[in-house]
């Protein structure tokens, strides 16, 4: 049965010394950290509104461009953050990506960044960063892309997502491996291990 053998597969993965190392180690909690930091903006400015423009509302820019700003200059920490993070992790070789896999990423990145940038064309920043929380009059858009799909940012970033991730597990062998390779940080025979079992 193949969640058997996906269960037993996972289950050697996990007995083959994998411990909870990274746990201890404060570069996993940095990025853990970075990573969570716009969902916690994002949450505190749905839920407190009023609270988020009383502290940025003095300035001479409305709220919606505030955070418009803070979320960029968090996205681009983030993708830092995550550079950093990988290039320090324990990475098998890398072997050349097939065709297919360049059309696909390529295809996904695209696709993804074109579904993000044409709705904040056709909503505006005021549309994307809660204007409707923050004061601003937004009408409901039915125009390109809300015609195609309900949710076009959700699905553009996942693809954007998606594509990125092809690219960052490039040589190994699967998802497990990749996390395992992350937790255990250089550790070439915990890694030998793992890819003897796959």
């Amino acid at each position: 049965m193949i969640i058997d053998n996906d269960i037993n597969h996972l289950f050697h993965i996990l007995s083959a010394g994998f411990t909870a190392d990274f746990l201890t180690d404060t570069r996993w909690w940095m990025l853990a950290a970075c990573l969570s930091v716009p969902h916690w903006l994002y949450a505190f400015i749905w839920t407190h509104p009023q609270q988020f423009k009383a502290l940025v509302g003095k300035g001479p820019r409305h709220p919606v461009h505030v955070f418009a700003g803070i979320a960029g200059a968090i996205k681009v920490f983030q993708l830092t953050t995550f550079a950093i993070w990988y290039l320090n992790i324990s990475v098998p070789e890398f072997s050349a990506l097939s065709n297919l896999q360049l059309i696909v990423g390529f295809t996904f990145g695209v696709t993804g960044q074109v579904l993000n940038l044409s709705m904040v064309k056709a909503i505006g920043l005021e549309g994307v960063y809660y204007g409707t929380r923050l004061g601003c009059d937004i009408p409901w858009c039915t125009t390109f892309p809300y015609s195609i799909l309900s949710h076009p940012q959700y699905i553009g970033s996942v693809l954007s997502f998606w594509s990125l991730i092809e690219k960052t597990l490039q040589g190994f062998e699967s998802v497990e491996d990749f996390v395992f390779c992350s937790a255990v940080r250089r550790d070439p025979t915990r890694y030998a291990v793992v890819a003897s079992l796959s």
